[in-house]
């Protein structure tokens, strides 16, 4: 399965859908890739005072084998995010690879 997270603060509720989406597919062992893509890479972002981030980290400290998480490198560098400041966990992919998971997935759901 893929996960696009296109939002961050400007929709918490789709947010708080797609991580509780995520807890799910962790705790079911479902093969899921979650991309942040747009605002959703502010998700990745170190040292935020947020709720969303609190619960996305909780999600990267627990995650399962079958679930990894990426953020769009155009999206990083259109906001100004460099590596550095991405949560240890997050793999940065470009967009060859997002074409390849979303050509991959059985189903993509998109937040």
């Amino acid at each position: 399965m893929a996960m696009l997270i296109q939002h961050y603060t400007n929709e918490p509720l789709e947010v708080t859908e797609a991580l509780r989406h995520l807890w799910g597919a962790s705790s079911l062992d479902f093969c899921t890739m979650a991309v942040l893509v747009d605002d959703g890479v502010y998700l990745a972002k170190k040292n935020q005072k947020n709720p969303l981030h609190d619960e996305f980290k909780k999600i990267i400290e627990a995650k399962s084998n079958d679930l990894r998480i990426g953020a769009d490198e155009d999206s990083l560098k259109k906001r100004n995010i460099n590596q550095e400041e991405i949560l240890e966990g997050v793999e940065v992919i470009n967009n060859l690879r997002l074409g390849e998971i979303l050509s991959k997935a059985h189903w993509t759901m998109i937040f």
